[in-house]
């Protein structure tokens, strides 16, 4: 922050030491403005990029709610209108409870190519404003859409495409996936997933089949009890992709 002033909020320490906060750095993720500012970002151009896609509100209705897992679950909407967005986007999803709107955000694990329909794999939490009513979202209830957000989209490219998650994570790495198949991208694809049990994880081995990539999918658990039937990689994902 170049000239103007900010309240830094709940920035940790760890994350914005003392000498970065003199400096005149700030998080923009969680600090407030105070006044006008001045900005100036200092990380190079990613040459990468594209276009920025302007966020807006959309009506939506619940399309479908499936259990797919002990934990994870589908949720299916319908929008009134079309919402363009990259695949690995996000947006926030606002739910009326009661008086008031819970909004979350969630990532979009269905392509853009199907813009009027939108696909999303949440964790249920029991409990959660959101997600703890899944089970008792009905077909048709109303939501709001506002996005699209984030800059987590496949960039164009010639090398080898590595990517990772856990849980729900796997939402955007199934619509990059999607996206990429439907273009017929010709490059190499990786895919680590993990789990804890084998009940946790989703049937991908048959989507893998379903997608014009060359594509490999390592599933690794690191929660295996005794009577656990599984053959793959076991442990940490991060440390499966090292070995």
């Amino acid at each position: 922050v170049e000239d103007g002033e900010v309240d830094l909020g709940q920035a940790s320490a760890y994350s914005l030491p003392d000498n970065e906060r003199d400096a005149g750095w700030a998080l923009l993720c969680c600090a407030r403005p105070l006044t006008d500012l001045l900005i100036r970002d200092h990380r190079p151009p990613d040459t990468r990029a594209l276009p920025v896609l302007s966020p807006r509100e959309i009506a939506a209705e619940v399309a479908e709610v499936t259990q797919l897992t002990p934990e994870l679950w589908k949720l299916a909407i319908s929008l009134a209108e079309p919402l363009e967005f990259y695949a690995g986007q996000f947006v926030e999803l606002g739910l009326p409870r009661g008086a008031r709107t819970v909004w979350r955000s969630y990532s979009m694990a269905s392509p853009p190519s199907d813009n009027t329909r939108l696909e999303f794999i949440i964790k249920r939490i029991e409990g959660g404003a959101f997600s703890g009513g899944l089970d008792a979202l009905a077909s048709g209830a109303s939501l709001t859409v506002r996005g699209p957000f984030g800059v987590s989209y496949l960039r164009a490219g010639t090398r080898p495409v590595l990517l990772c998650a856990i849980g729900s994570g796997l939402a955007p790495i199934l619509a990059m996936l999607a996206d990429a198949s439907a273009r017929r991208d010709p490059r190499r694809f990786t895919f680590y997933y993990g789990a804890r049990r084998p009940q946790d994880l989703l049937d991908l081995e048959s989507l893998a089949g379903e997608l014009d990539l060359d594509l490999t999918y390592v599933p690794t658990l690191d929660g295996l009890e005794p009577g656990d039937d599984w053959q793959g990689a076991v442990g940490n994902v991060t440390r499966a992709i090292q070995g």
